[in-house]
């Protein structure tokens, strides 16, 4: 309910009430200088957050809003989705959030079109919203514009831009063959990769599947390793599929990977 009520509060107060002063600033970046036609360019959104403050990942746990961004683009050019690095889990008083503290940049690709020339110049707008939290919870936003210059999209590339996209996700190994069972209690995923790593911390992509504050059991083996979730209470009917975001650390060596565990029930 926690979260159902943040969202609620965010959406009620009016646009005065929203700024970029309250314990967080935000920057619009480009990966390049120049755009080059037809090809798609990376844009970042570098938050900057107060000591003990924090933003959200996709899946903002427990309470809490992901950041959203709405583009005012020139027309031809299309922006997709968020791209987000690698989350952290917040302990909090009675829940678990997942997001980002001190510093994070997501990333956006935008796509520049076929038909525009060397020279030419265009003007975006990103309008920005967030939800920054400690003890309490502040909404904000901010429209940040910037001028794009057509050309060959050479020279150095932003370094946070550089740095955030080292900690994006990848895909799913396709020799890992991952299997789950769900029952009333608690969902156990096995994972054959081949190799023991130190740890692995799993974050749910859908809310109300996990419960988020309670320990993931971590139990290496020959083939990979096993973790083990205690069901939400929240869940009140058995998922066939468990989507999310699996870390899995090595040797203090930190990757992420997408994965999507086909369950069986285990009743």
């Amino acid at each position: 309910m926690k979260h159902f009520a943040f969202i609620l509060l965010f959406l009620s107060l009016p646009l005065w009430a929203l700024g970029q002063e309250n314990h967080l600033k935000v920057e619009l970046l480009s990966e390049t200088a120049t755009l080059v036609p037809g090809k798609p360019a990376t844009f970042g959104l570098h938050f900057t957050m107060d000591n003990g403050w924090h933003i959200y990942w996709q899946n903002p746990g427990d309470a809490g809003l992901a950041p959203s961004v709405n583009w005012k683009l020139p027309i031809g050019f299309k922006a997709g989705k968020i791209l987000w690095p690698l989350p952290k889990r917040i302990s909090l008083p009675s829940v678990m959030d997942f997001g980002y503290e001190n510093e994070v940049t997501l990333l956006v690709p935008i796509q520049v079109p076929r038909t525009v020339h060397a020279g030419e110049t265009f003007n975006l707008t990103a309008n920005v919203q967030w939800l920054v939290c400690k003890e309490t919870c502040i909404p904000g936003q901010a429209a940040l514009p910037a001028t794009l210059t057509i050309g060959d999209g050479k020279g150095p590339a932003d370094a946070w831009i550089t740095q955030a996209r080292s900690q994006l996700p990848e895909k799913q190994p396709k020799t890992w063959k991952p299997s789950g069972t769900l029952d009333g209690k608690q969902f156990v995923l096995s994972f054959p990769t081949g190799t023991t790593p130190t740890s692995v911390v799993f974050f749910p992509l859908q809310s109300g599947q996990v419960d988020n504050n309670a320990a993931q059991i971590f139990q290496p083996n020959d083939k990979g390793f096993s973790l083990t979730l205690k069901r939400s209470d929240l869940l009140t009917q058995n998922v066939q599929k468990l989507e999310g975001l699996l870390v899995v650390t090595d040797h203090d060596v930190k990757k992420g990977y997408e994965v999507k565990v086909p369950l069986s029930s285990n009743r």
